[in-house]
């Protein structure tokens, strides 16, 4: 099976288990993937590769984001770490936004 096609797998169903497993976590479907794709690309991903991501990806890359999405399935703590990660990413972007606007 082609790494896209693991990865598109990977994530297919996953929001929904996740959200079943987790009823105590607040994130809506796409957050899981995006927190696995900052995380593996070290930045908020969609400014260092163009979308959809699985196109744009190294298969490295990728095999990676399928890894981090199917370990969220047994590791809540690394959800909780990757969402803080992600979001320091995004808040530095933004920062970076503000400061050239003024």
């Amino acid at each position: 099976m082609p790494l896209s096609k693991a990865y598109l797998l990977a994530y297919k169903y996953l929001p929904e288990r996740l959200e079943q497993h987790y009823q105590d976590l607040p994130f809506s479907n796409h957050c899981y993937l995006r927190m696995a794709l900052d995380v593996v690309i070290g930045n908020q991903w969609d400014l260092k590769i163009k979308k959809p991501a699985y196109r744009h990806l190294n298969p490295e890359q990728l095999q990676c984001v399928v890894h981090v999405l199917k370990e969220y399935l047994t590791n809540n703590t690394l959800i909780i770490e990757h969402h803080a990660i992600s979001l320091r990413y995004r808040a530095a972007y933004k920062g970076r936004q503000q400061k050239l606007k003024l």
